[in-house]
């Protein structure tokens, strides 16, 4: 546990963290492919791979929040 400013951030707060970035991130890169899918399709699938990779990450971390609970 690491201590900032007095407060103890935990495994779970940071896990839980990770968990809320990474959703964020599979979230734009849906849309930032839907945003260019017209003006560059090449783009618009890497953003959609990315989405889908970020997706596996945000399954994992989410199996590991609910093991800690």
């Amino acid at each position: 546990m690491n201590e900032l400013n007095g407060f103890k951030i935990t495994k779970r707060d940071r896990v839980l963290r990770a968990w809320q970035v990474s959703t964020g991130l599979v979230r734009e890169y849906q849309e930032y492919a839907r945003e260019i899918e017209n003006e560059d399709k090449e783009l618009a699938k890497t953003f959609a791979q990315l989405s889908e990779n970020e997706a596996h990450h945000s399954a994992l971390l989410l199996k590991i929040l609910e093991e800690i609970e």
